[in-house]
């Protein structure tokens, strides 16, 4: 075929998967790659639609990664911030309006303007005593799941008790993952305020890619904080 004679020489990089420092190779995305993610960031109406087409992406571009939907999603956005920064460049440039209305300019380097903030691992939380709980960050596959709700806090629930790895208490250690969803479900909504709050905060925690920007404004100088892959990939 004539495109193997471009495919053929297409240069290759390496990239480093933040949580597990494991190191994996990929080539810059072709034509055909930036049409379909240009045409997902503008049309897709849920957010399986668009995980789904970016971890279509990365299996088309990547080498080295078994599974795609078992990668955290910092390190799936990770890998697409490399992915743009040989394929289309490594300055990202926008604007904002400001709020007296003027048009702000923004550039951001993703090879020193971005860092990953939060902590990567599973917890140990202790709900009280003789009770704790180890929960994982979401990954890919859970996010690719259908959601059963229209509201967001049932949603959140439904993402947290996917994460629910095991339940400790002094006679037993129970594998989460025997359980069903709804019972999962029904566990974390069975808590008390206290002890959900000690969860949030580790979710709180989660790694995210962001950039920090200052600005002048109205005589004044501000910061805004850009994260997420549709802040980056423009």
């Amino acid at each position: 075929m004539l495109s193997d004679i471009l495919l053929n020489s297409m240069p290759r990089y390496e990239a480093i998967i933040p949580s597990t420092k494991k190191s994996v190779s990929y080539r810059p995305f072709l034509v055909r790659d930036e049409k379909t993610l240009l045409t997902a960031l503008e049309t897709s109406e849920s957010e399986k639609d668009m995980i789904l087409t970016l971890s279509n992406l990365i299996m088309n571009c990547f080498t080295g990664i078994d599974d795609v939907s078992e990668l955290h999603m910092s390190d799936l956005e990770y890998l697409l911030l490399q992915l743009r920064s040989k394929s289309i460049g490594e300055v990202v440039e926008f604007s904002i309006v400001g709020d007296n209305e003027e048009t702000i300019e923004f550039s951001i380097d993703i090879g020193s303007d971005i860092e990953i903030v939060g902590e990567f691992g599973d917890k140990l939380i202790e709900l009280k005593e003789n009770l704790s709980v180890t929960f994982r960050y979401p990954r890919v596959k859970d996010l690719l799941e259908e959601k059963k709700s229209t509201n967001e806090t049932d949603n959140y629930i439904e993402l947290i008790s996917k994460c629910l790895m095991e339940i400790e208490t002094p006679e037993e250690k129970i594998n989460a993952s025997l359980y069903s969803n709804q019972e999962k479900k029904d566990f974390i909504e069975s808590m008390n305020k206290l002890q959900f709050q000690k969860v949030l905060d580790y979710f709180d925690k989660m790694p995210k890619m962001i950039s920090r920007k200052k600005y002048i404004e109205g005589g004044k100088e501000k910061v805004i904080q850009f994260e997420g892959i549709k802040d980056f990939f423009v």
